[in-house]
């Protein structure tokens, strides 16, 4: 969490304004059975997928309150591993 704040303070020093936020970072661990995913590998991957992008939304939502233009774009993929 403090590193994403940090992030966009910084982001927001440099450049004084950020129009658009593309969450697209995240991680997987479910390369094995469904009964084989522990409830902390499943509580990692939705701190960082879920969490993280809400709390990104969230500080983008303050760096742009005064703009006239801001876009928030999610991005999810699947991928299947045989």
């Amino acid at each position: 969490e403090k590193t994403i704040r940090d992030i966009f303070e910084d982001v927001v020093k440099k450049y004084k304004t950020i129009h658009v936020l593309i969450n697209n970072g995240a991680i997987s661990r479910f390369n094995k059975s469904v009964y084989d995913i522990t409830l902390n590998e499943f509580d990692e991957v939705m701190d960082v997928n879920l969490r993280g992008s809400f709390i990104c939304s969230q500080e983008f939502i303050k760096a742009n309150q005064n703009e006239s233009y801001g876009r928030i774009v999610n991005i999810a993929s699947t991928r299947f591993n045989q």
